[in-house]
Order: C-alpha cells, then structure tokens, then sequence
C-alpha cells in the first residue's frame, strides 16, 4: 500500500519532492533526507531514528483498524515523541480476527469505548464521521507533551 501511495502522491503532486526512505538507518542521514522532501515515507523500525518533534504532521490512513492494541500502542508512542500533529481515520468499531493469533479469539477495536488508547495528553481537533466508508472516522489531535 505504501508503494501504490507514493505513486499516486507522485502523481497528483508532480511538483512535490516525495521519496521512499526505507534504506536510510543513520539517524543524521534520515532526518536530513525527510528535511530534503515534502512527504516522506518511512518504515516502523525508523520512527526511533527521529527527534523529538521532528515532524509537523503525521498521518495514518485506514491502517490502525487492522492492528491488534500493542501494535496501536507502539506507533501511537512512536508518534508521541516525534510529531507536533496526528491524523488518522478508522473504523469506528471493527473485528480483526488474525490480531491476536489462531487460538486466541478475536480483537474488538472500538474507538468510542478508549480501545486506541489516545494519551490524555493529546487534544483531538477534528472528528468527523467520513462520508465514505460511512462507518468510518477521520480523526486529528495536537500533540501536547
């Protein structure tokens, strides 16, 4: 999904500087690259190679839905340190029946009942009910340290 983004982005914003930064492991080198562009695309492992609020924005388009709530609590911790804002969208409540392994039933996603688990320091922003999928919400905080 990363790929087809960037391709698209390219795109539509052809005078946009935009890279894929997935082989960049020095922490110098990483920061400087995502300095050099308008939107970078990073992998997980790399969030801890950015300095606190390195970034304006983060943004997380229909993916934290499909993880179990460690790997939510990870990046949203990742997220946390390094970035000013955050916007994501999500099914309101969602099964994801593969999260939590074969034997171990299934994980519940709710996000009126707390189950992202947005620190208490962050202040939401924006809430919206997407108009597609209408099951869906677009979502945006400030992060506040």
């Amino acid at each position: 999904a990363i790929y087809v983004s960037y391709k698209r982005l390219k795109k539509v914003f052809p005078e946009k500087k935009i890279s894929l930064l997935f082989n960049h492991g020095d922490k110098k080198d990483l920061q400087s690259k995502i300095s050099e562009n308008d939107i970078s695309f990073i992998f997980p492992h790399q969030l801890k190679l950015l300095e606190r609020d390195f970034m304006d924005l983060v943004i997380a388009i229909d993916c934290l839905h499909e993880m179990d709530q460690a790997t939510i609590k990870f990046y949203l911790e990742g997220i946390n340190k390094i970035s000013k804002n955050f916007y994501f969208s999500i099914w309101k409540k969602t099964k994801v029946p593969y999260s939590k392994g074969y034997f171990k039933g299934n994980n519940i996603l709710d996000y009126e009942a707390g189950d992202y688990n947005i620190p208490d320091t962050w202040l939401e922003t924006f809430k919206e009910d997407l108009v597609f999928p209408s099951n869906q919400l677009g979502l945006g905080y400030e992060i506040q340290n």
